[in-house]
């Protein structure tokens, strides 16, 4: 008797199997039920039309991911898929529903011409939407309800929680955003976040962009395909004059006295260049494409957290085909900076090193790359042959600015007669409270702190506030105040038992002391430049596949003609000053000379 209870029990609970939502949605989505409905396809829904989306939306229903980070170019078809994961919870799992995006305007065209059309595609949404009480931005089904609002409504981060959260162009969001949406879900266990967007161009760089800084957060996939002659996986990238993979169009296309393109052949005859020297023509670039799979590349990355990067010859329309982006280009090209910032910001959804120019080199740190992840010592990869009397040393420093503070971890190791060093981490902390936890976590041997910016006024005469936060820190911590000069005689000074209240008003801290540094800019950044070059008696390593934001930060700074200016392009340079106190750091502690 008991047996056959269990044996009930076991079948009247056990959890109905769903479809995955890409095949619920090809069973009942036919666009041709809603004619007016804004979209390029017709008939059936089919995945394999983007088929970088199943993945996607396998993402929305599996229990085990909270957030999903689409980084993506324009026109991706992203935004179809994320309008049949909202079909699917209306007909299959009802649960509370909230879609965000730019501004008022277009969340109410959103609502009207996708949202409120789009029901039609499926016979049951359209039904339950039929049998729905339904305003401008809010729809009350029977089962669940759903909200349309943009980041600057009142209350939008307020009030309601919700179960599914999309984030639509999240690059036009404010940087703090992200966490106030966190909270509007915090209340469901199994909630699922969808953020999306194009990196907006006018952002003054990668690192101020909310979905490229979201992005680099989770497990970072690329849409990874196989040669088609070598079988050798490789990714779609833009590529530039000095290499020899990407996108290509004809030499001879280009009028040798004026210097002229000729556009319709460039449009007509562009092709590809895989890294191992396959020509991929346009006519096979949707076959080659479809092949692909979503492959991560940061396996530092929480599991709960997923995040893809989509480019423009991944989509199936003619936004995707290669005589368009080198059309494009070269017309962007034309029009000067701004039109080729947007340029890669809508196409390839990346900041852009404008590749192709003339002007702008095309860099990297690959030559100062080891097979080590970030967070371990580059020394316990196998390519390093650790001596057997060798000093090592952890070294924090960090660039003190206004609202953040970006510091690097850098391991040292000197065996007397050869010195190595392995970028080992980076990041930004929002205060002092924050970095001491960093502190706590990495337990560097030494830390620096830089001052040079947080002195005296010259028009009042007092003190900065930041001033005081710095040379406290480094009272409680022991940290080294360093301080860079560009008329200094020698490359260090350093000045010990300073009193943290001098020249403050508060003397609350009467008796604590700290040390100070003093290090010659132009001789410590001009080591940094020869290291990154390979050009220096000790090797300078970074990570495999550094990110992007650390590599256009350390990249950023050039000497000409004797003065130090930032590159063209580029707009941060913290990395950089953090990375050359390293070396004010090294000298000090006598690991180089």
């Amino acid at each position: 008797m008991i047996d056959a209870l269990e044996q009930r029990c076991t079948t009247d609970f056990r959890p109905v199997p769903r479809l995955p939502i890409w095949q619920w949605a090809e069973q009942e989505c036919d666009f041709a039920r809603a004619p007016s409905y804004e979209t390029p396809l017709k008939g059936p829904y089919k995945v394999d039309v983007a088929p970088y989306t199943k993945q996607l939306l396998d993402w929305c229903q599996d229990p085990e991911v909270r957030e999903i980070v689409v980084r993506k170019c324009s026109r991706a078809g992203v935004s179809e898929a994320v309008l049949m994961w909202l079909r699917w919870i209306v007909s299959v799992s009802p649960m509370p529903t909230y879609y965000l995006t730019a501004d008022q305007l277009l969340a109410e065209r959103f609502m009207k011409s996708r949202i409120k059309r789009g029901w039609a595609v499926c016979r049951d949404t359209w039904r339950k939407y039929k049998e729905a009480q339904s305003t401008e931005h809010d729809i009350r089904f029977a089962g669940m309800d759903f909200r349309i609002s943009w980041p600057n409504a009142k209350g939008a981060f307020k009030q309601d929680g919700w179960a599914a959260i999309v984030a639509d162009e999240f690059s036009t969001w404010k940087e703090f955003a992200a966490d106030m949406l966190r909270k509007r879900a915090g209340t469901y266990r199994f909630h699922t976040i969808f953020m999306l967007s194009s990196p907006d161009p006018t952002r003054r760089g990668a690192e101020t962009d909310p979905i490229i800084s979201e992005y680099e957060a989770t497990d970072q996939n690329l849409w990874t395909m196989k040669d088609p002659k070598t079988g050798t996986p490789f990714i779609w990238e833009f590529g530039g004059v000095k290499d020899p993979h990407g996108l290509k169009w004809p030499d001879d296309a280009r009028d040798q006295e004026t210097g002229q393109w000729d556009l319709e052949r460039v449009r007509t005859e562009a092709y590809y260049i895989t890294p191992d020297g396959t020509r991929i023509d346009n006519a096979d670039r949707v076959r080659v494409s479809a092949d692909g799979v979503w492959v991560p590349s940061n396996d530092k990355a929480p599991t709960h957290v997923r995040g893809c990067w989509i480019v423009g010859p991944m989509v199936p329309f003619l936004d995707g085909d290669f005589g368009v982006l080198a059309y494009r280009f070269l017309e962007a090209k034309r029009k000067g900076g701004k039109a080729l910032r947007s340029y890669f910001y809508e196409n390839w959804a990346d900041v852009g090193d404008m590749p192709n120019s003339d002007t702008i080199a095309h860099t990297n740190l690959r030559g100062r790359e080891l097979e080590y992840v970030k967070g371990e010592p580059f020394f316990d990869c196998p390519a390093i042959v650790v001596p057997e009397k060798s000093v090592k040393g952890l070294f924090m420093t960090a660039d003190v600015q206004k609202y953040h503070i970006w510091w690097v971890t850098r391991w040292w190791m000197s065996s007397g007669e050869r010195c190595e060093t392995g970028l080992e981490s980076w990041g930004n902390a929002a205060n002092f409270t924050d970095l001491s936890g960093i502190v706590e976590t990495a337990k560097p041997n030494a830390i620096g702190i830089d001052i040079g910016g947080w002195g005296k006024s010259r028009t009042t005469g007092e003190i900065h506030p930041r001033f005081g936060e710095v040379v406290d820190f480094c009272a409680d911590t022991g940290a080294i105040a360093l301080k860079g000069s560009d008329s200094m005689k020698g490359d260090l000074h350093f000045y010990d038992n300073m009193d943290p209240t001098e020249g403050r008003k508060s003397n609350s801290r009467h008796g604590a002391k700290y040390s100070r540094l003093e290090w010659n800019t132009d001789i410590m950044r001009g080591k940094l430049l020869s290291a990154m070059r390979g050009e220096t008696p000790f090797a300078w390593h970074v990570y495999r596949m550094p990110e992007r934001d650390y590599v256009r930060q350390v990249m950023s700074t050039e000497k000409v003609d004797g003065e130090w200016r930032t590159r063209k392009g580029f707009t941060d340079d913290h990395l950089f000053d953090c990375e050359a106190m390293q070396f004010a750091l090294a000298r000090f502690d006598n690991f180089i000379v």
